[in-house]
């Protein structure tokens, strides 16, 4: 994906690639995810547990509908997320 961004308004001015990739999350204790993942879309309000790349448990709570959170993970668990409809990001512009 190219866009075009505004230099003034603080953003890179120019055609920018984004190079990312997005997948529909699978919630797992035990499995990794495809890719690590630098932002979560939720599709269905709660909880994200999820470890980070160094495999420390962390958790978003009360996270909205609709809204993308920036986090670093490797694996959204089970145990812990109540959230649905989620969306992994993984962009290497973001990182």
């Amino acid at each position: 994906m190219a866009t075009a961004v505004n230099k003034a308004d603080g953003w890179i001015t120019g055609d920018v690639s984004l190079d990312s990739t997005s997948f529909p999350i699978v919630k797992s204790d035990t499995v990794l995810l495809p890719t690590e993942i630098n932002a979560i879309y939720v599709g269905g309000s709660g909880d994200v547990a999820y470890h980070n790349p160094q495999g420390v448990a962390n958790k978003l709570v009360g996270c909205l509908v609709g809204v993308t959170y920036p986090l670093e993970a490797i694996r959204i668990l089970s145990t812990g997320t109540s959230a649905t409809n989620m969306v992994g990001i993984a962009s290497k512009a973001l990182r």
